[in-house]
């Protein structure tokens, strides 16, 4: 029968499962096994993970108590420290915004490379040379090198027509979800290497040349859905017919709602966008354009009217009874 004994060497306590029995001789002998030793801070028993798992297969039920692991000097010299709180919040963002599922379908085969690339330029924003050596310090799925020349490598796999795709699964995931937001934004440049880069009207005040860049925002998410870029010199009410083939093209037959501001607003732009299929539009109007003033003055008695107010969300909206304009 067995029994367990303690037996004390220097400061520690010993467990021993002492079993008797009696030799081919019939003399009486003794077979001691050590299972576990008594912790020196709390006095409890602490049992090996065999004897636990060997008395659980007989039906025995086991109470261990929990010791955190101790760390010598020449552990902590040789472990090594890593970055994990941005990834995780990145990797969760990205499932949750439906970011990662697009990204498996359009790169199979490089979506982890691409998402680890993505992650070092949002959390360091230095040059990608530098990607490898952050890697290093970072708590993140392995994807190989990522070296200078990988990352080359890597981002000329990616073709127009991959990236094209990408950003139609992309624009039409996100439009299913919320209204999307269009505007346009200049960028200073001292370049004289990019061929977009042109004079133009600066809204920042800057005496230098600009490229433009347009963007589809998702309202509610702030998400970029769909960009692109044109020359500097071109006004904004000037470019929307081709923006909107550019980045709207891909979702025909879709509903989309388009939020701008007064800087597209003229007859031309209004018409186009109520000649389009599928696209709805909310658009400020600047009340020096003479139309503007006329709508006004025409639903003047009407808009203050219960029967004619929107509530969306937090907001309150007085709207003319017609909500669809005529052409101008």
């Amino acid at each position: 029968m067995a029994s367990i004994v303690r037996q004390k060497v220097g400061k520690y306590t010993y467990l021993y499962e002492s079993e008797s029995y009696r030799n081919e001789q019939g003399k009486p002998r003794n077979r001691r096994v050590m299972i576990g030793k008594i912790d020196l801070k709390t006095g409890l028993p602490v049992y090996k993970k065999e004897y636990i798992e060997r008395m659980r297969e007989k039906g025995i039920r086991i109470e261990s108590a929990e010791v955190a692991p101790v760390f010598s000097v020449e552990d902590i010299r040789r472990s090594s420290l890593l970055q994990t709180g941005m990834v995780h919040l990145l990797r969760g963002i990205s499932e949750s915004t439906g970011l990662d599922s697009i990204l498996q379908k359009v790169f199979p085969f490089i979506h982890e490379r691409l998402f680890a690339l993505a992650s070092f330029l949002v959390c360091s924003g230095e040059p990608v040379s530098y990607c490898a050596e952050w890697l290093e310090r970072t708590d993140i799925d392995d994807v190989g090198s990522m070296s200078s020349q990988r990352v080359s490598e890597l981002l000329r796999t990616i073709g127009s027509e991959d990236r094209e795709r990408f950003f139609e699964e992309w624009a039409g995931y996100r439009s299913e979800m919320e209204y999307l937001a269009l505007d346009i934004t200049s960028i200073s440049s001292w370049s004289d290497l990019i061929d977009d880069v042109d004079w133009g009207y600066n809204r920042d005040g800057d005496n230098l040349p600009q490229i433009n860049l347009c963007m589809l925002m998702g309202q509610e998410s702030h998400l970029p859905v769909r960009m692109t870029v044109y020359n500097g010199s071109i006004r904004d009410v000037s470019t929307l017919e081709v923006t909107l083939e550019q980045l709207c093209g891909s979702m025909k037959g879709r509903n989309i709602l388009l939020v701008m501001d007064k800087g597209f607003t003229s007859r031309r732009n209004i018409n186009g966008l109520l000649a389009r299929e599928g696209t709805k539009f909310l658009m400020a109007l600047p009340m020096t354009m003479g139309f503007a003033g006329k709508q006004i003055e025409a639903e003047r008695g009407k808009i203050d009217c219960l029967q004619n107010t929107i509530v969306s969300g937090s907001d309150i909206i007085s709207v003319p009874a017609r909500m669809a304009a005529p052409h101008l």
